[in-house]
């Protein structure tokens, strides 16, 4: 009987230290990880541009990994980078925090995430006019990075005149008269290849 208590005993002993040990790894492994998720979307630009100076304006979403001491320090480790047309890259280093919130992590029982969104921006200049591919990247200083890219235009957008409007208008109408004209002459003949047939 003793010798089953006993037993018994060290197995929960063991047990428990494997519980705990398990827990005490998987947070020290989280909170090596400064920021381990980057997503990033380009505002500006899209589409075409008569001007030749363009805001760049880059959305970043940052994610701090489980119950790491998020601070100011870390976020400055996050770079944002952008090349225009395959040229050279360049630092963007103006940056706004935007908001901070934390979030339960579903990957442990207690850990929070802090999520990061910002904002960088600065100006694109002398542009010439044509077609441009515009690569963005946001690094962490734990190399998991986001990227986003786009392609947009800049010369003299042509204006369209001003009876444009009324164009499609009439033209929607002139569509409209001939279904329902044709809606009715095949249903005026069916009605007299009915009346023959009698």
């Amino acid at each position: 009987m003793k010798r089953t208590a006993l037993a018994l005993a060290l197995i929960w002993v063991f047990l428990a230290s494997t519980l705990v040990g398990f827990q005490f790894v998987s947070f020290a492994d989280a909170r090596a990880i400064p920021a381990y998720s980057v997503y990033v979307s380009i505002q500006s630009p899209n589409g075409s541009y008569a001007e030749s100076t363009i805001p760049l304006i880059v959305n970043a979403t940052l994610y701090f990994g489980t119950n790491n001491q998020y601070d100011e320090v870390s976020l400055q480790n996050v770079t944002c980078k952008y090349s225009l047309d395959d040229g050279e890259w360049k630092n963007i280093t103006s940056m706004t925090v935007t908001s901070h919130t934390t979030q339960p992590d579903i990957n442990f029982w207690s850990g929070l995430l802090h999520v990061i969104n910002c904002t960088y921006n600065t100006t694109l200049q002398e542009l010439s006019e044509g077609s441009h591919f515009l690569n963005v990247t946001v690094k962490s200083d734990a190399d998991h990075q986001g990227s986003s890219s786009v392609y947009f235009t800049v010369g003299s957008i042509p204006e369209f005149p001003s009876w444009t409007p009324s164009l499609l208008i009439m033209l929607v109408a002139v569509v409209a008269v001939t279904v329902f004209y044709r809606h009715n002459l095949k249903k005026h003949n069916l009605r007299n290849a009915n009346q023959w047939r009698v």
